[in-house]
Parts: C-alpha cells; structure tokens; sequence
C-alpha cells in the first residue's frame, strides 16, 4: 500500500460513478491498482449521491453526463450534504461553462477524459489529502494534451 493513498491510517475510499458499465469497471481496476479502496459503484447520479450518504467516501469520481442527475447535480448534493467528500468530474467534455458549473458546485477538480491515469492517481491522491485536512490548493482543470493543468 503506498503511504500516499492513506487518510489517517486506512486506505482513501472512492465512489465510482459512470453510465458506462465497462469504463466504470475499468476505473475501479485501476483505482484498486493505484491502491485506493473502491466501496461503491453507481450508473447514475442519483445513485452515486444515496451510495454518499450510505458509505461516506473520501471522494466520489463522477461522470458529467450521467442519467437521472448528472454529476454536477450529483456533486451539489454531496457537498452539500457531505462536505468532507471530496467530488472529482471525469468527463470527455472540455467546456469552459462546464467547468463553471463544476466550481460552483464545489468539485475538487475537472479531469478530461484522456488524460494519463498517472495524472488521475495523482489528483485523487491530492484529493484524499486535502479531505483530510492539508491545506486546499486551487481546484483545477485537467487536459489530456500536453498532460498541462489550468485554474477551473
């Protein structure tokens, strides 16, 4: 288990939200990989928002587009409801009001689907720090070109 990965002592929960069954499984192979505990997986934002309240995760990896509620409506309510969890988007759009929204409704951070999976461990690792207590940085964007970050 790599140190980094752990809040407290035990490993940073992820939830795991994403209509598409294949990629969802995909993510939490490698997010269990990466050495972070996967305690729930949802297909929808609704579901990923009860999964929250059930199982109190570090973070919640969503999708944007989602059916039911979509993950910056999911994201809201589990900040709102769960300040502590931090809300990570996983999407393939990269849209400046998007990202606008994702802000607003408190998400940790914007990721484009693409980029590298070193760079994902990387964000959920900061994620789960800052869940626990270190000091915020500036939400960011992530693009997959050039592996670059921006402000949200």
């Amino acid at each position: 288990m790599n140190a980094q990965r752990v809040v407290g002592r035990r490993m940073a929960s992820v939830l795991v939200a994403d209509d598409e069954d294949g990629l969802r499984r995909s993510l939490c192979d490698l997010l269990g990989d990466f050495g972070f505990r996967v305690i729930g997986e949802a297909a929808n934002g609704s579901d990923a928002v009860t999964l929250s309240r059930r199982l109190a995760p570090d973070i919640a990896l969503l999708d944007l587009r989602m059916p039911i509620l979509d993950g910056i409506g999911a994201a809201r309510l589990i900040k709102e409801e769960m300040p502590s969890v931090q809300v990570v988007i996983l999407t393939a759009y990269d849209d400046e009001s998007l990202r606008h929204e994702a802000e607003e409704a408190g998400v940790y951070c914007y990721l484009v689907k693409g980029c590298s999976p070193a760079l994902m461990r990387d964000i959920l690792t900061r994620a789960s720090a800052w869940g626990a207590g270190l000091p915020p940085p500036r939400p960011r964007q992530i693009v997959p070109s050039g592996e670059s970050d921006q402000a949200v």
